[in-house]
């Protein structure tokens, strides 16, 4: 059976402790949907220290 996958933005530190201080992603695991954070590309590395491999973790270009 194939893991779903959503996809949350987060531009700034505080959201996505804000995001992650709920329940809302254990609920997501228990229904085995695999949460993928979108941050800027310079804060990454940032965003990959604090979640600790908790979440997947991409860097994305904030201009086109």
């Amino acid at each position: 059976m194939s893991k779903n996958s959503i996809f949350i933005t987060s531009f700034h530190p505080l959201i996505l402790r804000n995001i992650l201080s709920t329940s809302f992603l254990k609920s997501l695991q228990n229904q085995r949907i695999g949460p993928t954070i979108l941050v800027p590309g310079e804060k990454e590395q940032f965003f990959k220290a604090e979640l600790k491999g908790y979440v997947k973790v991409l860097g994305i270009k904030e201009r086109l």
